[in-house]
């Protein structure tokens, strides 16, 4: 659960861009989710 040190320490702001991959599964979603609560633009990568 590497993605989520940022969260805790406030180190996500309005002014980052992050990029998150496996956003399908339920803990990418929650990384998206957390990410948006904090003002952060997401980008996601989708396998065809």
């Amino acid at each position: 659960m590497l993605f989520f040190l940022p969260f805790p320490k406030g180190r996500v702001s309005d002014r980052d861009t992050l990029l998150i991959m496996g956003t399908a599964d339920g803990v990418g979603s929650s990384a998206v989710q957390l990410a948006k609560i904090r003002g952060a633009k997401v980008s996601n990568c989708r396998q065809k």
